[in-house]
């Protein structure tokens, strides 16, 4: 049986990371495909990622390359030898900037242009957060992204939280499919060795009785809203005093930067930052609120691992969050930047039988996220493609 011959590029070092609070949908995807032998998979990351190294299988070749570094021409041209070595018969891109550099390659070399698929990203189609309908159509990136995605054969794998973008920026509906991801949820149980260790180390001694609210995702002030996670953190403290809270940040690659910001704001003291050693799952079991006060969200790991393990959650009330969370029912959906309403649901969280009943719809959720319907989703298009090509 003819493999079918993938290239993925993905542009975020996160995007292949499971140690980090910004866990993504594309490390169980690939995984999983490449457990299945009918696909060969080579795969360009942005950086050595050793989690991803000891749980690759035979079926995946790994290149690291960094387009954003000093070394862009270096890494254009090994891409370049990448690209001429096989046929791909399908490429999977990660980001408008490896979208546009695999166009330009196969353009410069002749190359015959394989079907390809750019998945649904942290960037897409917003020129700074949230104003879409004022500033999409001007945004420069985006309309590149629509030129060339209207003029080749750019297929787009997208949640429906962000289908609509590319409508309104005027793509084509053929173009677009959508796949909904999935989490895999096999994972075991977390030591509670591990869990009293991680919550000595955000509350400086071991207690169950302190509550700990957490964020995750990567340090953005904008777009992952810390600047809200702040201002949440500093007015609970001043408008209820009497309540035992400890903040927590976790997922955070820049450290400094994010230790540095903590200070200039004067909640060194309040928010404690847990490094990437433990891993999402072992957070989630040791926290007791998750709070997401994202200006955009692709698609949440984080919230759905939550959920299964009966957190209650936060979050800001946009569409990938409001396709999950019922207001009031499994959590709180707070309108964005709102750092009050964050605060205030805090409070309310912090009283053991609004608590318990929050905690008890969340863990009852149905997510109706199938990993292997997601991975059949994907082998499904695929094999489309192949079948169209063939025509």
């Amino acid at each position: 049986m003819k493999k079918i011959k993938i290239l993925h590029i993905l542009q975020s070092a996160n995007a292949m990371s499971v140690y980090s609070g910004n866990e993504s949908i594309f490390f169980p995807l690939i995984l999983g495909l490449s457990e299945k032998e009918e696909f060969d998979i080579t795969l360009v990351i942005p950086g050595y990622n050793a989690a991803l190294k000891k749980n690759t299988s035979g079926n995946i070749t790994l290149h690291y390359i960094n387009f954003r570094k000093k070394n862009f021409f270096k890494d254009i041209f090994r891409l370049k030898k990448i690209l001429a070595s096989s046929d791909f018969d399908i490429i999977h891109t990660h980001g408008t900037l490896s979208n546009f550099i695999i166009y330009l390659l196969c353009l410069a070399t002749g190359k015959k242009y394989a079907d390809l698929i750019c998945s649904s990203r942290n960037k897409i189609l917003f020129s700074k957060y949230m104003e879409y309908s004022k500033k999409i159509k001007q945004d420069f990136i985006s309309l590149i992204e629509k030129k060339l995605m209207n003029f080749n054969d750019f297929n787009i794998c997208t949640g429906k939280n962000i289908k609509s973008d590319y409508l309104f920026l005027g793509i084509h509906p053929g173009k677009l499919n959508l796949i909904e991801p999935a989490v895999d949820y096999s994972s075991g149980a977390v030591a509670e060795e591990t869990i009293k260790k991680i919550r000595a180390k955000i509350i400086g001694v071991f207690s169950t009785t302190i509550k700990i609210v957490a964020i995750f995702g990567e340090f953005d002030r904008l777009k992952y809203g810390f600047d809200i996670f702040v201002k949440t953190a500093q007015y609970f403290k001043k408008t209820f005093p009497e309540i035992r809270v400890k903040f927590a940040v976790y997922g955070v690659s820049e450290i400094n930067n994010l230790n540095d910001y903590l200070r200039v704001q004067n909640v060194s003291e309040d928010v404690a930052v847990i490094d990437n050693t433990f891993s999402p799952e072992e957070i989630i079991e040791s926290i007791d609120i998750l709070v997401l006060p994202y200006r955009y969200s692709e698609y949440p790991l984080s919230l759905l691992k939550a959920l299964k393990h009966g957190k209650p959650s936060i979050c800001s009330e946009t569409s990938a969050f409001t396709d999950i969370i019922r207001d009031g029912a499994n959590g709180f959906l707070a309108p964005i930047a709102d750092y009050v309403y964050f605060a205030e649901k805090i409070a309310c969280l912090c009283n053991d039988s609004e608590y318990k009943k929050i905690s008890e719809e969340a863990s009852a959720t149905n997510l109706k996220k199938d990993y292997e319907t997601m991975l059949s989703k994907y082998s499904e298009l695929y094999h489309q493609y192949l079948s169209n090509a063939t025509k």
